[in-house]
């Protein structure tokens, strides 16, 4: 995951795709489901702190 200043905002950046190991052999819908639910989780807390920050004038 990668963060860049966007102006006055912040854009992220999450890029997955497996290089080596048993992600490379692992495609599908049931994978992938799995990743978007695991992403979600992941960046519901950097959402949670932007609101928080853009809220309080920070």
């Amino acid at each position: 995951m990668k963060s860049i200043p966007w102006g006055e905002h912040t854009l992220f950046t999450l890029d997955r795709h497996p290089l080596r190991g048993p992600g490379t052999r692992m495609h599908g819908l049931p994978v992938e489901h799995f990743v978007a639910v695991r992403n979600g989780m992941m960046l519901t807390k950097p959402a949670r702190i932007a609101v928080r920050e853009h809220a309080a004038g920070v």
